[in-house]
């Protein structure tokens, strides 16, 4: 910036004045990351009546506008309206951040519905989100937990519901793609980050990582016992450590192909089991699951092992013999058997979610990073 030694003035540039070009001209202003900002009160619920909101700064300190919506048993869903501003008339996509306070003990998991205004038909877009513990103000990018996954808007009047019981919501923003990311700039970056020695290095690539799931119950495959097909003498697993970022994990195989694993759960009910693990073998493995240690007999499941020689480790859900998602009937005693004859993995836990908590956000991973060495580790 070009100043003047004696006056001080700089040269601004067109439509900003000021001694140091700090000001915007009459009728003009500096727009923000949160230009597009929609308050939550100024909603209505689903019966075209006005939210119901507070207003109290040691509820809600800093709240903006006049307060923030309070989502409870009474009032579980809120409907903002949104305007997306014509440019040439094709989709864009838009991220969603959430200004929020979550005071209860626990994550709430909630959703976000975007639906067109005029009802064109498959506009309709919904995503799960995942509020974490937050007696504080924060902001939230849908879907949560670190990740951020774009709706596709349409100029015009979009309707967002917004389901959730136990926080307060104070404002929405829409973040065009051209606020958070510069397409011009950007190298396109498809290979996902390998392990593997035979990967070049050098080359950057996509790093991705699951949401967690360190709230639920879980077996690691480590400290499960081996049979073998034709015995039945028990045997601590093999296991094996890919890389030192890596965990133990269960060697499945030929020789040891029938894995017992204890996964207590603190109530009895219906639950879905995703198992994590890692895979050398460049094709789709089946493993069938077996939960005993119930009152009713036996039930079986399956789920398939993909190629995983990520950087990451990969999820799988158990599916029953439709290939639907599998619920599952557990006690607090529950014994859970993998059996499989040529399938050849490495099993790092087997988890078990509560049918009413479970999302198949757990299962899909998100890109986390652009990466430069291609290892994942929390300080990365």
């Amino acid at each position: 910036m070009a100043c003047n030694d004696i006056s001080g003035q700089c040269q601004c540039r067109r439509n900003i004045i000021g001694r140091k070009c700090t000001e915007p001209a009459l009728g003009y202003y500096f727009p923000t990351l949160h230009q597009l900002k929609f308050e939550v009160e100024d909603g209505t619920s689903p019966n075209s009546r006005p939210v119901r909101f507070g207003y109290s700064s040691q509820e809600f300190p800093d709240f903006s506008w006049r307060g923030y919506a309070v989502m409870s048993p009474a009032q579980t869903e809120v409907r903002v309206t949104v305007h997306v501003e014509p440019k040439d008339g094709r989709q864009h996509l838009f991220r969603v951040v959430l200004r929020f306070s979550n005071p209860s003990s626990t994550r709430v998991i909630a959703s976000i519905k975007a639906t067109n205004s005029r009802g064109t038909p498959g506009s309709e877009q919904s995503k799960e989100v995942i509020f974490p513990v937050s007696p504080s103000p924060s902001f939230l990018t849908v879907p949560g937990d670190g990740f951020a996954e774009p709706f596709e808007l349409t100029p015009g009047t979009w309707i967002m519901h917004i389901r959730a019981e136990g926080v307060l919501l104070d404002y929405l923003v829409l973040l065009p793609q051209d606020y958070y990311e510069a397409p011009l700039l950007q190298e396109k970056i498809t290979q996902p980050c390998t392990y593997l020695p035979t990967a070049n290095k050098d080359e950057n690539c996509l790093l991705y990582k699951h949401i967690a799931l360190d709230g639920f119950s879980s077996a690691l495959g480590s400290q499960g016992k081996f049979t073998t097909r034709r015995g039945r003498k028990r045997r601590q697993a093999r296991v094996r450590r890919l890389t030192p970022d890596h965990p133990e994990m269960a060697a499945l195989n030929g020789r040891q192909s029938q894995l017992q694993l204890s996964l207590p759960v603190p109530d009895s009910g219906p639950y879905m089991l995703i198992l994590e693990y890692a895979s050398e073998v460049d094709t789709v493995q089946n493993v069938n699951i077996l939960i005993s240690g119930q009152s009713v007999d036996p039930v079986m499941g399956r789920a398939n092992i993909y190629s995983c020689a990520f950087s990451n480790l990969c999820r799988s859900v158990a599916v029953d013999n439709r290939n639907q998602v599998a619920v599952f009937q557990l006690s607090h005693r529950t014994e859970v058997l993998l059996q499989t004859s040529t399938a050849s993995f490495l099993l790092y836990k087997v988890y078990a979610v509560p049918a009413d908590e479970f999302s198949i956000e757990y299962v899909d991973p998100k890109v986390l990073c652009v990466s430069t060495h291609g290892r994942f580790t929390e300080d990365t």
